[in-house]
């Protein structure tokens, strides 16, 4: 049951097909991966910049809020209005 050294070729020319379709595929599977990852990357960017944005602006907020207390207050000692 040996086989011919035409079957054999015929074997490895289809393993060698199968192999480079494999690589092929593999290399798509990459690009894909990668543009998911660039994709991910660029939303949670998006996602810190709005964090932070809303951070500031609470922080802004509560200090203009002390502030205006304080201004407030102090005119009232002072009989201001």
């Amino acid at each position: 049951m040996t086989e011919s050294s035409e079957e054999l070729a015929e074997r490895l020319e289809k393993a060698a097909l199968d192999a480079r379709e494999a690589a092929r595929e593999a290399h798509e599977a990459r690009t894909d991966l990668r543009t998911i990852i660039n994709e991910a990357r660029e939303l949670l960017a998006q996602q810190i910049e709005r964090e932070v944005d809303q951070r500031v602006k609470r922080e802004v907020d509560r200090q203009l809020t002390n502030l205006s207390k304080r201004v407030k207050r102090s005119l009232a000692e002072k009989g201001i209005k």
